[in-house]
């Protein structure tokens, strides 16, 4: 099932402000749609006031650090803008992913928070889960063991050698 970059950044978001709701996800004006004859309008007065083509789809702020990522369908492509912003954000020693699913958005930030910080977000998790679940939660259906859940999560916070 093909999955638009519209519902990846929706899957994304969801589940980044779930698994780590003290850090903060924000997404980019540049992803909205417009239309009418005002559309230009709005756009060069979003200019002047800091939009920026290209600019990455989401900003992850962590405890010590930022984090961008560009979202991208399995076939999308990254525009001459993106990659320019890319290039600049590296020069800046900022971290950049081109993420091409909800995995590869999660690796990220467990590549970026140090494992106690990870461990301490997955105990605050795991304890507000009932056993078995009572509503959905993430991917998981209502009545989903929590062990389950637990191993999934384990390695979703990069933390399966550790527990």
């Amino acid at each position: 099932m093909s999955v638009s970059e519209k519902q990846l950044q929706q899957t994304c978001v969801e589940m980044l402000r779930t698994l780590y709701p003290e850090c903060i996800t924000v997404s980019s004006l540049n992803g909205i749609t417009l239309s009418g004859k005002n559309k230009y309008a709005v756009i060069a007065e979003e200019k002047k006031s800091g939009l920026l083509k290209g600019w990455p789809d989401l900003e992850v702020v962590l405890p010590n650090e930022v984090i961008y990522l560009e979202l991208k369908t399995d076939k999308g492509v990254q525009s001459k803008e993106q990659k320019e912003i890319q290039s600049r954000l590296t020069k800046l020693n900022k971290k950049y992913y081109l993420v091409r699913n909800y995995t590869e958005a999660l690796q990220a930030l467990s590549d970026s928070l140090p494992v106690s910080y990870r461990s301490e977000a997955y105990n605050a998790l795991v304890a507000n889960l009932n056993d078995p679940l009572d509503t959905n939660f993430l991917f998981f259906p209502t009545g989903t063991k929590l062990d389950e859940v637990t191993e999934v999560l384990q390695a979703i916070y990069k933390l399966k050698d550790i527990t």
